[in-house]
């Protein structure tokens, strides 16, 4: 838990990085202050899954968890056997991923 948050804390579309165990929701906004949504049209949690798949990692993008149309977010859900280097991979990819998208 805490490699991810502290992975993803300095990018200004995370809002919010929530979960248990090791099934994780990562929050993207426009802004981290404000927490405003992406436009639904603009559909960014599928375009930082998809450029988290091209750089090997699997999460499952997420819409309108704001007002049933606006809002993304990403769920991770990793194996529970995965080890310190592979979390912290993750944690590089998904960094790397959202940047990607969103600078």
């Amino acid at each position: 838990e805490r490699k991810l948050r502290d992975g993803l804390e300095g990018l200004s579309s995370v809002s919010d990085v929530r979960g248990l165990a090791l099934m994780w929701g990562v929050e993207l906004v426009v802004d981290r202050k404000s927490k405003a949504p992406y436009p639904a049209e603009a559909h960014v949690a599928r375009e930082v899954a998809d450029v988290a798949f091209e750089r090997g990692l699997i999460v499952y993008p997420s819409g309108g968890c704001v007002d049933g149309t606006a809002g993304d977010h990403l769920t991770l859900g990793p194996p529970f056997v995965i080890t310190d280097r592979q979390m912290d991979e993750l944690v590089d990819l998904l960094h790397q991923s959202i940047e990607a998208v969103v600078p």
